[in-house]
């Protein structure tokens, strides 16, 4: 890197942190990077995201649906998301429901007990199609303490259902654009994750966030290396 990277023409980052770090690591000029994203397959998506789920809570619509996917590990912070769901809770009937496997199942599930949510908690476990479930929640959650460029919020967006996420770096507050897409809130902040989820749940569900999704789709990544390519450098 500390070789190569300063006398290439053109470097690309899949996001700004990864050309902040590159700045002030490797030397290498700001003028010589771009930002291209990683691509998102979003008419795949689309495609799953309209066939059936098979779950009582999203069968009957009777109660709004939170869902959150991501492995249970420290990053994805899901005792952040149970706090702030049981802080909710008191005020709201709603269900959470949680995809992904993880090291930390045990402990989360001990923790929805401590909190007296445990009845209106599902711990899923993996499915093969997420986007089915995105479609049918009533809203997405990222409670992350960090991350990278979290393509679960992208993918999310893309089935349009609504987004909250926490600030945490790196990758929310780009993909959401300082919050025009979705909503963001403090990292560790339960109780302002609990008001931000309340007033999303509130309003109308109808969202706008599939259109930014289509951003990173696969035409548009793929016109934007074209523009490398060709040394037009407006990505």
């Amino acid at each position: 890197m500390f070789i190569v990277y300063p006398v290439a023409e053109d470097v690309i980052a899949v996001y700004s942190v990864v050309a902040d770090v590159l700045i002030s690591i490797v030397a290498v000029s700001r003028d010589k990077i771009l930002v291209v994203y990683n691509p998102i397959d979003t008419e795949y998506i689309r495609q799953q995201c309209v066939k059936s789920v098979i779950h009582p809570w999203l069968a009957s619509r009777a109660t709004p649906v939170i869902l959150a996917v991501g492995r249970l590990t420290e990053a994805k912070n899901y005792p952040l998301l149970l706090r702030a769901f049981a802080k909710l809770r008191e005020s709201k009937t709603c269900k959470l429901i949680v995809l992904g496997e993880g090291e930390l199942r045990d402990s989360l599930q001990s923790l929805a007990i401590d909190f007296g949510v445990d009845k209106d908690v599902d711990f899923h476990g993996f499915v093969d199609n997420p986007y089915a479930w995105m479609h049918q929640a009533d809203l997405f959650v990222l409670s992350s303490a960090w991350e990278g460029l979290p393509n679960v919020l992208i993918q999310a967006m893309a089935c349009g259902v609504p987004v909250v996420s926490t600030n945490c770096r790196s990758g929310p507050a780009e993909i959401l654009e300082g919050g025009r897409w979705g909503t963001l809130v403090p990292v560790n902040d339960y109780a302002a994750l609990a008001t931000a989820m309340g007033d999303v749940l509130d309003r109308d569900n109808s969202s706008l966030s599939s259109e930014r999704a289509d951003d990173f789709n696969i035409e548009r990544i793929t016109d934007c290396y074209m523009d490398v390519l060709f040394n037009q450098k407006n990505v």
